[in-house]
């Protein structure tokens, strides 16, 4: 759906939005968190961004509901992770060329708003245009909380490892669904959304960000460590429907050092 919807989003902005040169776009750094070096902005900037990258393996999770997981989950995470990326950059590179000046961006959360309204000229078909972005970040958080639900009945089912796991792991014999675990998963959503309602305490929000990444790229590092020690050791892996073959090694080793890094 997200694919569909972005071609003529992106299009839109081409054709009508200020465009910037292509030396301001890929040349042109800007440290507006007053970080020592430019690297170290980069991945700072780039926490909230990667957040929506990290946990695509907990899909796992819903293996359960889905036939022939073994063969179907791997490959739809790698092809999410190709799809998505490219198009992702895509579209990062359309809004670098769309705002001329990135210190005259607004610091505000919805600064794409106003980049719509600057490209379209028509309050209406902003509207129009907006309620797009915002049907698919709905669907977006739909399937999120459904993976946020399994995640958490599965620790409390399985390993004990949340508070009330007695209590999260129950679920309603009517539904046929974690009820209980989606309710609890909503809830600390929804308190964690209202820190950005506040500007005075956005970065409370920021933080609680970077500290997920943190948590997440930690259990990658551990995960990607073991196998790629194992690899280097010629030791053999457990069988598998799917895997990466050859170019495991290469592809363990960056993921690695990139999670290592971030």
């Amino acid at each position: 759906m997200h694919v569909y919807a972005l071609v003529p989003l992106a299009l839109t902005l081409w054709v009508l939005a200020p465009d910037s040169s292509w030396e301001g776009v890929f040349t042109n750094f800007h440290n507006g968190g007053g970080w020592p070096s430019t690297g170290l902005s980069v991945l700072a900037g780039q926490a909230t961004s990667i957040f929506v990258w990290l946990g695509s393996d907990s899909v796992a999770h819903l293996s359960e509901e889905v036939q022939d997981a073994v063969h179907i989950l791997p490959p739809a995470i790698v092809a999410g992770y190709l799809i998505n990326g490219p198009l992702g950059f895509a579209l990062a590179v359309t809004i670098g060329f769309c705002y001329p000046n990135i210190e005259a961006v607004p610091q505000t959360t919805w600064s794409y708003i106003l980049l719509f309204h600057k490209a379209l000229e028509d309050p209406a078909v902003t509207t129009a245009f907006i309620s797009v972005v915002l049907f698919l970040l709905a669907t977006k958080a739909l399937s999120v909380r459904a993976v946020n639900t399994r995640v958490s009945l599965a620790f409390a089912r399985d390993y004990d490892g949340l508070p009330m796991s007695r209590w999260l792991r129950q679920t309603d014999t009517r539904l046929k669904s974690p009820v209980r675990s989606a309710i609890v998963t909503g809830f600390f959503t929804f308190m964690l959304s209202l820190l950005t309602l506040c500007g005075s305490i956005r970065m409370a929000f920021h933080s609680v960000v970077c500290l997920a990444n943190a948590a997440l790229t930690g259990t990658h590092v551990i995960c990607i460590g073991c196998i790629l020690l194992k690899r280097i050791r010629n030791q053999p892996l457990p069988d598998a429907h799917w895997a990466l073959g050859r170019a495991g090694l290469t592809i363990n080793s960056v993921g690695l050092f990139y999670a290592m890094c971030e």
